[in-house]
């Protein structure tokens, strides 16, 4: 079992190390990388797949299926880790693949208008005949969908994610959920009721975001719910009154100015 990143070009395999880098303060587990060449860069993962450059997440589309490890997790390379996140491989011994389950619906009809869409940063997925099958519909359905596209021009081409979902849902794998806390997209306003394992972003200082989201939370005793607005870059605090009046007082005015607008609607 074993973490997979895909990174081309320096940005990205310097995105790469940064997470890598997070990933070794917290866990020893394996570390893969799908990459045109090697570097010598620390820290330097435990294994290269040397493929052709391509760009976007179309290199997600075509190579994740390059991955060594019966047991895979796939992070994006804009994260940082801040707990091991071996444990998560547990889940295989229940399921085949594993996304966050969120996002606009599919309006894939008739059977799955209602299903929603995924987020593609973190995909945990063991290598067998059902996850060969989801990766074999993702490639076709998205090579389709970029022919088929206007945006295809832009250098990273279009997002795979409504496509990984539908994929999933037609094939025979069976799916499991990936809670917000293993996927802790700060680009999104999030509500987690368990301390983070990723932080997904390109926000400065991931760990210390990491850090405080995670600050005095016991896991035994403590089940509230942490709320990261994305628009502030910021957790809203517990006991948000007594804590952060300023915050307070805008939540307190929005709830009434909401009050009013509903009275005048009805009147």
């Amino acid at each position: 079992q074993g973490l997979l990143y895909i990174a081309f070009g320096e940005k990205w395999r310097a995105e790469a190390r940064r997470s890598i880098a997070s990933l070794r303060k917290v866990s020893d587990v394996q570390v893969a990388v799908v990459s045109s060449s090697p570097w010598m860069e620390d820290p330097v993962p435990d294994l290269f797949i040397i493929r052709k450059e391509i760009n976007g997440w179309a290199s997600k589309v075509l190579h994740i299926v390059d991955t060594p490890f019966d047991n895979t997790l796939y992070i994006d390379t804009d994260t940082v880790l801040v707990q091991d996140p071996s444990p998560v491989f547990g889940l295989l011994a229940h399921y085949d693949i594993g996304v966050r389950f969120y996002g606009p619906q599919l309006n894939e009809g008739p059977d799955l208008i209602f299903h929603s869409q995924c987020q593609g940063g973190v995909i945990l997925f063991k290598s067998n005949q059902a996850t060969a099958e989801v990766f074999e519909i993702l490639k076709e359905k998205y090579t389709l969908a970029c022919n088929n596209s206007i945006n295809v021009k832009d250098f990273r081409g279009i997002n795979e994610q409504r496509y990984l979902a539908h994929a999933i849902a037609v094939s025979k794998a069976r799916p499991v959920h990936l809670g917000e806390f293993l996927n802790f997209t700060l680009f999104d306003t999030v509500l987690t009721y368990s301390p983070p394992v990723v932080i997904h972003g390109r926000l400065k200082h991931l760990e210390k975001i990491g850090a405080e989201i995670s600050n005095n939370w016991d896991v035994k005793t403590d089940w509230q719910a942490r709320l990261w607005l994305s628009n502030i870059r910021g957790i809203l605090p517990r006991g948000i009154r007594r804590s952060d009046p300023v915050l307070a007082l805008a939540i307190i005015l929005r709830r009434l100015w909401n009050d009013v607008r509903r009275i005048l609607f009805k009147s």
